[in-house]
């Protein structure tokens, strides 16, 4: 383990094989805040070149190029994604039974179901969009109806920009890390 990626890093730690309060353990916030800032740091010099250089070119020709290389990328996924699904699907699909989904889990895999996992999965959604939505909306209202171009709004839409940018698996596991074993929520809805 000497050569790692930083979110291979964050999911060792997280996963709980270093000891919490460890120099370890606790460096995984420092590796998270790098990625933020790095990130960061990607978005300011990407959007300065934009800005910089894209009146110089002619971007129409490029434009249909990157659109047909794009569309063939995405194509690509979904081809994949649908060979992916139809081969779960084709094996699994005679185990999908309403005890499976009315279970809970048991040591006999014939009786074990989902309803403990399903369950949680359902309240943390709908407690993840009763206090996002409100919240994403009323960014959206304001940067496009209220807000004038100033440094507050700046910073608002760079910080969007860089939560685009940083995958959301690197903040769910800073959250885990920081939830359930710094504030030591345990195993509840809240971490």
């Amino acid at each position: 383990d000497a050569i790692q990626t930083m979110t291979a890093y964050i999911v060792t730690v997280s996963q709980g094989e270093t000891q919490q309060g460890s120099v370890e353990y606790n460096s995984i916030f420092a590796v998270g805040l790098l990625l933020f800032f790095l990130t960061f740091l990607m978005n300011i010099i990407g959007r300065l070149i934009v800005t910089k250089y894209a009146q110089q070119y002619d971007w129409k020709m490029k434009d249909k190029f990157f659109n047909l290389v794009f569309l063939l990328a995405v194509m690509v996924g979904l081809i994949s994604l649908m060979v992916l699904f139809v081969d779960i699907i084709s094996d699994g699909y005679k185990y999908l039974t309403w005890d499976f989904f009315t279970n809970y889990a048991s040591r006999k895999a014939e009786k074990s179901g989902i309803l403990a996992p399903l369950a949680g999965t359902l309240w943390l959604i709908s407690l993840t969009a009763i206090l996002t939505i409100p919240v994403g909306i009323s960014t959206a209202l304001y940067l496009e109806e209220f807000a004038t171009d100033n440094w507050f709004t700046k910073l608002i839409k760079l910080n969007v920009s860089n939560l685009a940018g940083v995958p959301s698996i690197i903040y769910g596991l800073l959250g885990l890390a920081f939830f359930t074993y710094t504030l030591s929520l345990g195993k509840s809805l809240i971490a």
